[in-house]
């Protein structure tokens, strides 16, 4: 979830009708949660609850009582946890896939299940809010968010950070993430993925620098491309530049190996980014030391199907369909 600090009615008027929103009271006593439903000269109104009828789960707030307001904008296929969900859809993944104005839910495994997610509160929410405000979303454009690289570089006494653009750089970033995570031994690394920066503030940053071995603060504006193979020591000095480029990389023909009890399978990445980043968390945290041996997800070596032999190339291709927990909790 993107939220976005605004305190401001000029701010708030660039989100449209349906964006959540948590605001605070000048006295930080109270949060109130809704959706935007108006905006008014000295207020605004949110919408408590989307399944009540009447004119109860609406409340006024005035701008004058309020510290400030954490913005939430809905895009639909947001709600959903399937990734690239109309691209998937349309090259066949499922029979029975579940969408609300045309775009892709949940992929179902049959017709019972299908019917069973359409009763599901998750469901029966997402198409309540679309029907009363998914028309306000069509025209809204995503803002550019930045998320911050530090590196704490020891031999210089210096930190620098870096603002990489988060936009088409969701699943590098999140693998570097992990990277960081799991494999720095030396913390001398920090990446704010789960806090995303607004790109006016970015460029208030850029723009005041001080410098010293390089500049304190420094942009990459473009998308990032982390090659196959590379590891912690490929960032030192800011070694993330070297890894900018123009254009958004492509994973057609790239995948990453999953292996269980010496079994390896391969997994497209193109259509599976979040449910691969979700099973290597899930194998990391859930399995102790006994069991990862019998388990491996490498996500930092990507491999192409020429590269590996085909009678040892076994197909995933789709993560959650195949549902590779249902191995993992044996």
């Amino acid at each position: 979830m993107n939220l976005q600090k605004i305190c401001t009615k000029s701010e708030l008027k660039k989100f449209p009708l349906g964006t959540l929103l948590l605001t605070y009271t000048l006295d930080n006593l109270f949060c109130l949660n809704g959706y935007l439903h108006s905006i008014r000269t000295n207020s605004f109104v949110i919408n408590t609850n989307i399944f009540d009828d009447n004119d109860d789960s609406l409340i006024k707030i005035y701008f004058s009582d309020i510290d400030y307001i954490y913005a939430n904008p809905i895009i639909i296929k947001n709600l959903t946890h399937i990734p690239d969900v109309m691209q998937s859809a349309q090259s066949g993944v499922t029979d029975f896939p579940v969408t609300i104005d045309d775009i892709v839910v949940y992929y179902a495994y049959d017709k019972k299940d299908k019917a069973m997610y359409k009763k599901s509160l998750k469901y029966i929410t997402m198409k309540k809010w679309h029907d009363i405000y998914g028309e306000f979303m069509m025209e809204y454009k995503e803002p550019n968010l930045y998320v911050c690289l530090t590196e704490n570089n020891e031999h210089e006494g210096e930190s620098w950070n870096f603002y990489i653009k988060l936009n088409g750089n969701e699943y590098e970033l999140n693998k570097l993430e992990r990277l960081i995570e799991y494999h720095d031994k030396t913390y001398l690394y920090e990446l704010t993925l789960y806090s995303p920066i607004l790109e006016n503030e970015v460029e208030t940053i850029i723009k005041h620098t001080d410098h010293g071995y390089m500049a304190y603060n420094n942009l990459i504006d473009e998308y990032i491309n982390l090659p196959s193979g590379f590891d912690i020591d490929d960032l030192y000095k800011g070694g993330i530049r070297d890894f900018e480029q123009s254009t958004e990389k492509s994973y057609d023909n790239l995948y990453v190996q999953f292996s269980y009890n010496n079994i390896e399978y391969y997994i497209p990445i193109k259509n599976n980014k979040d449910d691969i980043i979700k099973l290597y968390d899930f194998i990391l945290y859930n399995c102790d030391d006994g069991e990862m041996s019998k388990y491996d997800l490498d996500i930092f070596n990507e491999f192409k199907k020429d590269d590996v032999d085909s009678n040892e190339f076994n197909l995933i291709e789709n993560l959650r369909i195949f549902n590779p927990y249902s191995y993992l909790n044996k």
